[in-house]
């Protein structure tokens, strides 16, 4: 009888595997932090035009196959960033998941992202969602 990939035993420990997907998550990330912060340049200095690109949601669309909602919200929150610098390093630090940081830019001030990232982390992503259309 051949073995399944659930018979297989485990390569590594559930601490050894847990200690690998944290970091994983954080390197996630600081990869999409990046990948927008890019993408914003490549908006402010019009760089998708010597790309062959009329703007930069067609560039978006054509290299990455983004949506335009999907890249106005990547540009929203990229600029939203340059002024949460506790909701940046909560980012990068893995406390709180790139969705949760799309919900806090809605709304976060740098007078009252520390009381919105406690929220982020604190309850569901539901309840942040609710919290942030009120």
């Amino acid at each position: 009888m051949t073995e399944t990939a659930t018979e297989a035993p485990i390569p590594i420990s559930a601490q050894e595997l847990h200690r690998f997907l944290l970091t994983a998550h954080k390197i996630e990330a600081r990869v999409r932090r990046r990948f927008i912060e890019g993408l914003l340049q490549m908006e402010e200095y019009e760089l998708y035009s010597p790309l062959g690109s009329p703007d930069i949601y067609e560039y978006s669309r054509r290299h990455f196959n983004r949506a335009r909602t999907w890249t106005s919200e990547a540009l929203r929150t990229a600029r939203a960033l340059g002024s949460l610098p506790l909701t940046l390093e909560a980012l990068d630090s893995g406390k709180i998941a790139y969705t949760r940081v799309l919900e806090i830019t809605k709304v976060a001030t740098p007078q009252t992202e520390a009381a919105w990232i406690e929220v982020a982390q604190k309850k569901t992503l539901s309840f942040l969602r609710s919290e942030v259309k009120d």
